[in-house]
């Protein structure tokens, strides 16, 4: 374990300082754009009621109906939800890079790593390591914007959260529309805590697949990853009819496709890469 939470830190202290201005963007982006939006909400009910009153309004009652009536409130989250997905996005590209970069380029520190006398998996449970941890960090500080978003709203206005947490479903980016994992527990979990895991253990596996083969190995790669997207949407498709089947069905293809590729990434390790 000392040995995995080394290698993790070497990892992380690599990217630390863009990984910290991703998540300083991502922040400041978020109160940026619910600044805007509520000003221009505020406006807007000061037109259609003819006063000037600011913030205020929203605790009167023909304030607080043309608030809630405004489809800002939904744009706000549709585009803190849209930066969350840019942050998720470069950290899938990162997840990319120190592996195929490592393995194309066949870096020293790589190359040495490889060739001590120790079980090569290490090294990809640090770097797995590594990844859910920046990928967490993403979801946590959106996470963090909403709750401020909402407890601002709150508080000038008397909104309860509940009401707050409809109307976002209401802007559901992901379809169907009940699975965005805003309230939802289940989903929540599927989505946001086990869903990176597999995301990355899938992109891992695909590299090393490509990189196992010379000449058709990155065809065996997409292939493989392409195939567990299709999969995963075929589904979540097929399976949409009741909520309980579809998070059965989602539950066990995390399993089978986490131990899948658990097993393939190993073995491709310790027999093929870099020997």
């Amino acid at each position: 374990m000392n040995k995995i939470l080394a290698l993790f830190e070497i990892e992380f202290k690599k990217i630390q300082k863009i990984y910290f201005a991703i998540l300083s963007m991502l922040f400041l982006s978020n109160i940026a754009v619910f600044s805007f939006m509520l000003y221009a909400i505020v406006k807007n009910i000061e037109e259609e009621m003819k006063v000037v009153g600011g913030l205020d309004l929203l605790k009167e009652r023909k304030g607080l109906e043309l608030f809630l009536q405004s489809d800002n409130i939904e744009l706000i989250y549709k585009l803190s939800f849209l930066f969350m997905v840019g942050a998720l996005l470069w950290c899938l590209y990162y997840g990319f890079a120190i592996w195929y970069k490592d393995f194309s380029n066949k870096s020293k520190p790589i190359y040495t790593l490889f060739m001590l006398p120790e079980n090569r998996f290490i090294i990809y449970i640090s770097k797995l390591i590594t990844m859910i941890t920046l990928i967490y960090g993403v979801i946590f500080v959106q996470f963090l914007c909403w709750i401020i978003d909402s407890l601002v709203v709150k508080f000038l206005s008397g909104i309860s959260v509940e009401h707050i947490i409809s109307i976002i479903n209401r802007s559901s980016l992901y379809p169907p529309r009940n699975l965005i994992p805003v309230m939802a527990r289940v989903e929540f979990i599927m989505f946001y805590v086990l869903g990176p895991i597999l995301a990355m253990v899938v992109l891992f596996t695909g590299i090393m697949i490509h990189k196992s083969s010379k000449k058709i190995g990155g065809i065996r790669g997409v292939i493989y990853i392409v195939s567990i997207i299709l999969l995963y949407f075929y589904l979540t498709i097929a399976k949409n009819t009741y909520i309980d089947e579809l998070f059965k069905t989602h539950l066990m293809f995390y399993i089978v496709v986490f131990v899948a590729s658990i097993f393939i990434s190993y073995n491709l390790l310790n027999k093929k890469i870099y020997d």
